[in-house]
C-alpha cells in the first residue's frame, strides 16, 4: 500500500489550513457582522442574544480555501428561550427566529 501521508499533509497546508493573516480577516467581518446584527435587534426592540460562537469548518480550521476567499461562516446565535415570544405569546419557531 503506497503511503500518502506527504501527500494529505501538503493538501492540508495548501487548501485548507488558513493563514493566520486570512483567518484574522475572516474573524473581523464575523464581528462586524455579529456588531450589525445585534444593532439591528436592538433598533427593532427585539432580544438581546446570550451570546454568539463560530462554528462548522471555520471553527474546525478545516476550511476548504476559495480563490476569491469568498467563505461561508457558520455563527451560532444563543437567546434565552423565554425571550422568543411570538406575537400571540407562544414560542416562536426556528424559521421566525431566524427572520428575527
Amino acid at each position: 500500500m503506497k503511503n500518502c501521508d506527504s501527500q494529505i499533509l501538503k493538501y492540508q497546508r495548501r487548501m485548507v489550513k488558513l493563514s493566520d493573516d486570512d483567518r484574522l480577516d475572516i474573524k473581523d467581518k464575523a464581528d462586524t457582522n455579529r456588531d450589525r446584527l445585534k444593532g439591528g435587534l436592538r433598533v427593532q426592540e427585539k432580544p438581546t442574544p446570550i451570546g454568539m460562537h463560530t462554528q462548522g469548518s471555520y471553527s474546525m480550521k478545516t476550511m476548504i480555501q476559495e480563490d476569491d476567499s469568498d467563505y461561508d461562516i457558520d455563527d451560532g446565535v444563543y437567546f434565552k428561550k423565554e425571550d422568543l415570544v411570538g406575537p400571540n405569546g407562544g414560542e416562536m419557531s426556528a424559521l421566525d427566529v431566524r427572520k428575527m
